[in-house]
């Protein structure tokens, strides 16, 4: 499916917009040696920088009238948009479970040790928080740069 997104870029600045928010393009190989061997300082502050983005990201669409397993389902196809990966939500009794594939972390990183993907559990927790009110948490319990199928969040309540 190919959509066309509003995009305004301002030489002059040196910025580009996707309607009103404003983007970055990095490739994803830049974050690669980042992720795969971030501290546990590192990916504390990747995981709180995604929960600000994501934050904004549902705060858009909740102030055009979104809400919420709506919300969220527009915010991830979004995600997909802008080169995050296909994202799909599971939706249990005991919370969600997100599943991503081709997460531009993960690909980029390789082979790790351990899950990539901070900015993506960061983002998700922060559209959760702005969406369903209480702070939750993801766990990040499967990544392709660990050799799973797809990378898998998994709510965490309390």
């Amino acid at each position: 499916m190919s959509q066309t997104l509003p995009l305004t870029v301002d030489p002059d600045r040196g910025s580009l917009f996707v309607g009103t928010g404003r983007y970055l393009l990095i490739r994803p190989e830049t974050l690669g040696p980042l992720v795969s061997s971030a501290s546990d300082e590192v990916r504390a502050a990747l995981i709180e920088g995604g929960r600000a983005g994501g934050r904004l990201a549902a705060r858009a669409v909740l102030d055009r009238g979104g809400e919420g397993k709506g919300a969220v389902e527009e915010i991830l196809a979004f995600g997909a948009l802008i080169g995050w990966g296909r994202f799909r939500v599971v939706w249990g009794p005991g919370g969600a479970e997100v599943r991503l594939a081709g997460s531009p972390f993960a690909e980029a990183a390789g082979r790790a040790a351990g899950p990539v993907c901070h900015l993506v559990r960061g983002v998700l927790e922060g559209i959760w928080e702005e969406v369903f009110g209480p702070t939750v948490a993801f766990d990040e319990t499967g990544c392709v740069a660990c050799g799973a199928d797809t990378c898998r969040f998994e709510e965490r309540r309390g």
